[in-house]
């Protein structure tokens, strides 16, 4: 209290730095006793001299610039940093055509379908991935599938358009690919795929076909019941001890061990989500579109639901699942129009309140990745340009640092 009287009419000026703080002084008793070769040993019993005399003295000059400075340097340090820092772009591709770019679990690898701006056949769009490490760029040749999905073990691809299964499985190191180990009657093209966290087994659908359990490193084939609550399948928990399906009425967790539902949850949001992600320990899982809802699938709750700036194009949970990082794309064409909108938002994964707003020029957030140390997360924009000739495609991938 004393302190703060000295300092007023010194610090009335700098308000706006203020930032609270104590600091403990020597006691009446100990001052005098203690060699002091500055001298102020007397100043500091301000109890037995007043404050009359303490300002009277040269204590109160002193003081002050001290506690002025001390404020002015550790003010701006206590306060927050933003989770996500500035964004380095660490890669930027312009093509003829560029779509659906995906990063890897582990962020090394981008894969994506792709047309060159110097391919002599505009038509033709192959699937091409990304060195993230080194800027490599190949180019594999396999005409750009309709999806395709990182295994969890972040060097294996599956992708549709197979030549006999619909599937090819492909190691992005080397570029080899193959067919699924159990080939089958009709060559479809599945529309979603579905990874064990182990990479044993891809869960293959085809628009509410029966479900398909197709092996990937797995020695034995594996048979799913033909139950619908198999037929929509959203995601694994990280450990794979739940599935969450789409169901009528919201979602269905499943057993995987069994195959039988253990738990309804009712969610208007599920059966609109565009993109699914799981918290790291396996107990909430986020949804999006047009909101953000995340639920608690332990016990089925849902814990909240809000709205999104833009409509919802990819989740990231954070490394400590204490936030979740979502992407937009952007409303309305961009023909010629690239002002600048809302690209990504930082929720609290606890109570739904934005943290953090990001705006660039880009139309979409395609791809958001957290390195394996936390300490970044990679994302991927991309943009087209029809207003210019010839018409070009842009993709950006941004790296942030984190900020724990």
């Amino acid at each position: 209290m004393l302190l703060k009287r000295l300092c007023t009419s010194e610090l009335s000026r700098s308000q706006s730095f203020f930032r609270p703080f104590s600091i403990a002084l020597p006691s009446p008793n100990t001052c005098h006793k203690s060699s002091n070769p500055i001298g102020y040993s007397a100043a500091y019993d301000l109890h037995a001299y007043g404050l009359s005399h303490a300002v009277q003295g040269t204590l109160m000059p002193t003081l002050s610039r001290w506690l002025l400075t001390a404020v002015l340097l550790t003010g701006p340090a206590l306060a927050t940093p933003a989770f996500l820092g500035p964004a380095q772009e660490v890669h930027r591709l312009k093509a003829d055509y560029i779509s659906d770019p995906l990063l890897s679990p582990d962020a090394h690898w981008m894969v994506m379908s792709y047309v060159s701006l110097t391919a002599q056949d505009k038509m033709k769009s192959y699937l091409t991935v990304l060195d993230l490490r080194t800027g490599q760029l190949r180019q594999l040749p396999l005409q750009a599938p309709g999806n395709y999905t990182f295994m969890p073990d972040s060097r294996t691809l599956v992708t549709a358009f197979g030549f006999r299964t619909g599937v090819n499985v492909v190691d992005v190191l080397t570029g080899k690919a193959r067919e699924a180990h159990e080939p089958q009657a009709l060559s479809e093209e599945y529309d979603a795929f579905i990874p064990f966290p182990d990479s044993a087994y891809v869960i293959a659908t085809n628009y509410g076909r029966p479900a398909t359990a197709l092996r990937i490193k797995a020695k034995s084939p594996l048979a799913l019941p033909a139950m619908t609550n198999v037929q929509y399948p959203l995601a694994f928990s990280p450990k794979g001890t739940v599935l969450v399906t789409e169901s009528p009425t919201g979602l269905t967790v499943v057993n995987p061990k069994t195959w039988q539902s253990v738990r309804e949850i009712r969610s208007t949001v599920a059966s609109e989500a565009f993109e699914t992600v799981f918290s790291p320990n396996g107990r909430f899982i986020a949804l999006g579109k047009k909101q953000l809802q995340v639920i608690d699938v332990w016990s089925g709750k849902v814990k909240f639901t809000v709205p999104t700036a833009e409509e919802v194009s990819a989740l990231a949970f954070s490394p400590d699942g204490k936030k979740i990082v979502v992407g937009f794309q952007r409303a309305g064409g961009k023909i010629t129009d690239h002002s600048r909108g809302k690209v990504i938002q930082v929720f609290d994964a606890a109570t739904g309140k934005v943290l953090q707003t990001m705006t660039r020029t880009e139309t979409a957030v395609e791809s958001l990745r957290f390195t394996p140390d936390g300490r970044a997360l990679l994302a991927v924009l991309t943009d087209a340009y029809f207003d210019r000739h010839p018409s070009v495609y842009v993709a950006s991938i941004l790296k942030f640092t984190v900020n724990p």
